[in-house]
């Protein structure tokens, strides 16, 4: 964050930077909420390949245990 202010991150977003000592952890006992990610979708087909292509970005972030893709809502 270069010297501008404190902010809650994902690890994944920071340990680059804390290790090279750019920027450093505050509170250490303290750490954000586990959050899940889920994707909903109709159908596998025809799924655009920007939709896909996001949807892997953000599985190589995340840890995959928090990550649901559920296809096939019954035509929700």
């Amino acid at each position: 964050m270069n010297g501008i202010g404190i902010g809650a991150l994902p690890g994944a977003f920071v340990t680059q930077a804390v290790g090279q000592g750019r920027d450093v952890r505050i509170l250490p006992e303290w750490c954000l909420p586990e959050l899940s990610v889920w994707f909903l979708m109709s159908t596998r087909r025809h799924l655009p390949a920007k939709t896909r292509s996001f949807i892997d970005h953000v599985i190589e972030f995340w840890p995959f245990n928090l990550i649901q893709i559920v296809f096939d809502l019954n035509g929700y």
